[in-house]
């Protein structure tokens, strides 16, 4: 009996939260610490879909993951219906432990998304400690609202309305006149979209904004203190205050680092490398005081083809100064985060720059995802293929001959990943793909599992039955991978649920598609 007790405890202790996009600050996507999902289990067969939760609407953030609140173990959701879900990730297929309902949302026939309804759309993140949730939902008025719920019943506990001016003429370009107030640009939701993921550090709550790329728009970072909601200055961050653009859209939210600096990439728009930032990666400090930039040297070129420098969002390395994005061009740069380097090819900074593959490209090109894990970057790119570059920590440069994966996918996708590993494995990648172009409509989503070395596949959601599916794909949002369980956001109103089923019930004499028999 101790020694179970103390097995049990053992497990409490290393049990996985996932607390925000990408599992950590660090937005690097990987869970080093799942023991049930091994490359063995999955690639036996008996991976299953278990059920689903159902919610009310689209889903687009991730996801998120917390042990052991209230007696369960629990999973939140948060829907474009404005409302988010608690859930028992112990009991697939269950009702809601709760459900809080934020109101009305914004309906509006504006793009980047399936729906026209948009209200909870970021990935929220949670203070686990503190057992709250912060979530931004838009309203129809339209207002952006910061809520904080309690993790355990889901109550209100606190909210402020985004509102903010910066100083700058603003953007001229569009047929609407800036909204001003006196020298200051105002800060307008009609325009805003707050896609990226919700990120919390340095004590703070921080809330990135791009755009519906409708005149007049810029990128927005505020920043408010986590207890209080009292903002950390009157004039949050703006990428374009004299121009245009530089709209923060990235889904897994700024990368953070040891010392709290914040890293994000902006979107097509005006640069000029002193106040216009777009299509650069920035970081700001804690208080969102601009410190350092990257941009590519034909900045020029991507703006006019509206080919964003870092279309999944910047990264950081684990153990390394090293920061990583890949963008709609197929380029790569590994930058340096205490040595960003401005313009490229204008400073001394260290940076490697390669490219996943040889094309011409255009707005749905590139890669929109990302995962590093194990010394390895996975990037899955429009042409339908993985691939995977290897890091070497001596030289601190990736090998840029890449293994590519086995299976293509739809292009463009555009395929989301998660990793999962431990100490005494290799693990397991997941990606979340489409098999027809998924750009524009929805399209019925395939979980692949991939071998993290040769990228063979080990296992799909379509092998066995039709009741393995997924639905329809959500194409912002990577698969949750916690202790056992693989959880897949969808826009079919669900939440899909798979894991191991025991061995009794595996599929004797059944041949997988393209796969061995299960015996």
């Amino acid at each position: 009996m101790k020694l179970f007790l103390l097995f049990v405890v053992a497990l409490e202790l290393f049990a996985v939260t996932v607390p925000t996009a990408h599992y950590d600050n660090s937005r690097d996507g990987a869970n080093l610490l799942e023991t049930t999902l091994t490359p063995a289990v999955v690639a036996s067969g008996r991976v299953r879909k278990l059920g689903t939760y159902t919610v009310d609407g689209d889903v687009y953030a991730q996801p998120l993951y917390v042990p052991d609140i209230g007696g369960h173990n629990v999973v939140i959701v948060a829907t474009l219906h404005n409302k988010v879900y608690s859930f028992d990730a112990d009991a697939p297929g269950s009702a809601a432990l709760w459900t809080r309902d934020l109101g009305a949302q914004r309906l509006t026939g504006l793009g980047f998304l399936y729906s026209s309804n948009v209200g909870c759309l970021s990935t929220p993140a949670i203070d686990v400690a503190a057992a709250k949730i912060y979530v931004v939902c838009e309203d129809n008025t339209p207002t952006y609202t910061l809520y904080v719920l309690s993790l355990t019943d889901g109550s209100v506990i606190t909210s402020v309305v985004t509102a903010g001016e910066a100083v700058g003429t603003g953007d001229t370009a569009g047929p609407q006149p800036e909204f001003t107030d006196g020298a200051n640009i105002v800060f307008t939701a009609a325009y805003a979209i707050q896609r990226s993921a919700i990120t919390l550090a340095n004590g703070n709550v921080y809330v990135a904004y791009g755009s519906y790329d409708v005149h007049p728009y810029h990128g927005w970072v505020f920043g408010y203190n986590k207890t209080t909601l009292a903002p950390l200055t009157l004039s949050p961050y703006c990428t374009t205050p004299n121009g245009y653009g530089g709209a923060i859209w990235a889904t897994p939210g700024p990368a953070v680092d040891a010392d709290g600096n914040l890293y994000f990439s902006t979107g097509n728009g005006h640069y000029d490398g002193l106040t216009e930032f777009a299509d650069s990666v920035v970081k700001l400090s804690p208080t969102l005081a601009f410190l350092d930039w990257f941009a590519p040297n034909d900045q020029a070129a991507l703006e006019a083809d509206d080919v964003d420098v870092s279309s999944g969002g910047p990264f950081l390395i684990p153990g390394t100064t090293k920061l990583g994005i890949a963008g709609k061009d197929f380029n790569v740069f590994i930058l340096d985060s205490a040595c960003m380097g401005g313009l490229q090819g204008s400073s001394g900074c260290s940076l490697q720059a390669f490219i996943t593959k040889s094309a011409a490209f255009n707005g749905g090109t590139g890669s929109f995802g990302h995962l590093y894990m194990n010394g390895h970057l996975y990037l899955p790119v429009s042409n339908g293929f993985l691939y995977d570059f290897a890091f070497n920590s001596g030289t601190g440069l990736f090998n840029t001959t890449a293994v590519l994966s086995s299976s293509t996918f739809a292009s463009p996708g555009p395929a989301q990943l998660a990793g999962s590993a431990n100490a005494s494995t290799t693990g397991v990648v997941w990606v979340s793909t489409v098999l027809s172009n998924a750009h524009t409509s929805k399209q019925a989503a395939t979980l692949r599992a991939l071998d993290p070395v040769t990228l063979v596949e080990l296992w799909n959601s379509d092998l066995v039955s039709t009741a393995d599916a997924v639905g329809t794909l959500a194409k912002y949002a990577s698969p949750l991978v916690a202790n056992g369980r693989v959880y897949v956001a969808t826009t079919s109103n669900a939440i899909a649920i798979y894991g191991v089923v025991p061995a009794a019930t595996r599929f004797v004499g059944v041949t997988l598609k393209g796969h061995v028999t299960i015996k």
